[in-house]
């Protein structure tokens, strides 16, 4: 019995001894896997301050931005009546003491200028007057009622009562929504 009893000691010393290498072992293995981590760490918070900080007073520019932009579309018009558009003009014409005769319009048109959709709407026109008559409509024109007004083309021609003015315009507005209906 007392046979029995040494060799299930020494057994049972034996698994202890397996037992105990075994947990070290997986220490082991823990605390390599937990250096590779520590080194990700360690890169990554490098990475984060390689990062440069956002300037100062980003938000106050962002706002800024945005008030220059709801600025610069108030300036596109909201009535799409080309009727009333041309009416503008020739009443423009009018007050600078210039005849005015719209030869040709188009229909409202949708373009795309740089990333923006807007649609336009084209028209001709000769207006005949004093060359400084001439000269304040241009201007007037330029700087009126329709601030997204572009003049395309532009000629003059000199006549024996003044000048004529042969110009090709284009007035830009903000794409049409459902609530604004159709052209007119």
């Amino acid at each position: 019995m007392k046979n029995k009893l040494i060799i299930i000691l020494v057994i049972a010393a034996i698994a202890l001894l397996v037992a105990d290498g075994l947990l070290w072992m997986g220490y082991l293995r823990e605390r390599q896997a937990g250096a590779g981590v520590a080194a990700q760490l360690a890169e990554a918070e490098s990475n984060l301050a390689g990062i440069p900080q956002p300037p100062a007073g980003l938000e106050q520019k962002l706002a800024e931005a945005e008030a220059k932009l709801a600025a610069v579309q108030a300036d596109f018009p909201k009535d799409r009546n080309s009727t009333r558009m041309i009416n503008a003009m020739l009443k423009l014409a009018d007050e600078c003491q210039v005849k005015a005769i719209p030869l040709v319009t188009q229909p409202w048109a949708r373009e795309t200028v740089g990333q923006g959709s807007y649609d336009v709407f084209r028209m001709k026109m000769d207006a005949s007057g004093s060359f400084t008559h001439l000269t304040s409509f241009i201007s007037r024109l330029e700087s009126g009622e329709f601030a997204s007004l572009v003049i395309e083309g532009l000629s003059v021609k000199s006549t024996e009562d003044g000048a004529t003015a042969s110009l090709e315009l284009a007035i830009y507005a903000r794409p049409a929504t459902s609530e604004q209906g159709a052209y007119r």
